[in-house]
């Protein structure tokens, strides 16, 4: 079943399958129409959502039981999209090859999907028009606090069924980690411009932590996160070596979507240590708001 075959319309029942082609609709939406970006859906009896073929061919793929999923309520909602998030960073990225990859590059992919996937579901409830329409049914408010904590709710269906010790993934506490990053980098932008007290920081990471797995996770493993960066910079280089003969999706895409989805790795040295320091500052100004001056001296 293709994309053409399914209308898109939200007033019915909301399975896995609607969902995730209303996600891919909002997506495609965000890019100028003559560039070449799209997202196709398809149900195959696969073991889990996955990205198949290269080129024109290129697809996500999601398995029937997702398919047929009924989208409940946000938890469920939430945790749909991180899972079509991560498939849509693989896909726009060109992840897949005719060339067989090697176990660290698959390994680094997979960590930097997991990231962008989070800021894919971010930009979706926040600007995608399908999917910030069932998003406001539920938080009406201009307010994150509960959907952060219904995030968290998915993010522990993850660890308890999705996430799991593998060679070709991240290990699951990184893989929670990344997820954060990914909501906590789509939200720094609001946080900036308005000025929030830097507490939100330790608002969001206690919220999208805060489910039963994941705390468990976290007493169980915490070494898991000594790795937490360990292939950022070969998620990089990837990157920018698949971009040398594919550019980069960026150049499609609506202006004003560009502080959420850009997608270059050519930042210059210079730049990323000024990106470091700013981290850091924000660091050194949570530690000070929590009054505990020294707390992320030795990050």
């Amino acid at each position: 079943m293709t994309d053409d075959e399914t209308p898109l319309d939200t007033t019915e029942m909301l399975t896995g399958e609607k969902l995730a082609r209303l996600a891919a609709a909002d997506f495609e939406s965000f890019f100028n129409p003559d560039g070449k970006v799209s997202v196709k859906i398809v149900v195959e009896p696969v073991h889990s959502a996955r990205v198949r073929g290269s080129g024109a061919n290129a697809r996500i793929i999601i398995t029937p039981d997702m398919a047929n999923d009924v989208i409940d309520g946000p938890d469920r909602l939430h945790l749909h999209l991180l899972i079509i998030g991560h498939e849509i960073a693989h896909l726009v990225h060109r992840h897949v090859q005719d060339t067989p990859l090697d176990t660290a590059d698959i390994q680094a992919l997979e960590y930097w999907a997991d990231f962008y996937g989070a800021k894919v579901m971010m930009t979706l409830v926040t600007f995608g028009n399908n999917i910030s329409a069932i998003y406001k049914s539920y938080y009406p408010e201009k307010r994150f606090h509960e959907a952060l904590t219904s995030m968290g709710a998915a993010v522990g269906t993850m660890v308890e069924s999705v996430y799991y010790l593998n060679k070709i993934y991240p290990a699951p506490l990184v893989r929670v980690g990344l997820s954060v990053n990914g909501v906590m980098s789509f939200l720094r932008i609001f946080m900036l411009a308005e000025d929030v007290n830097i507490l939100w920081m330790l608002s969001v990471n206690l919220r999208i932590m805060s489910a039963p797995p994941t705390k468990r996770l976290i007493n169980t493993h915490p070494e898991q996160l000594d790795a937490l960066l360990a292939p950022l910079q070969r998620a990089r280089q990837w990157h920018l070596n698949m971009q040398k003969s594919h550019p980069p999706i960026e150049q499609w895409l609506h202006p004003a979507l560009l502080p959420f989805l850009e997608t270059r790795f050519t930042d210059s040295e210079f730049e990323i240590a000024l990106s470091t320091a700013e981290r850091r500052e924000e660091l050194r100004r949570l530690a000070e708001a929590l009054d505990e001056p020294d707390l992320f001296n030795d990050v």
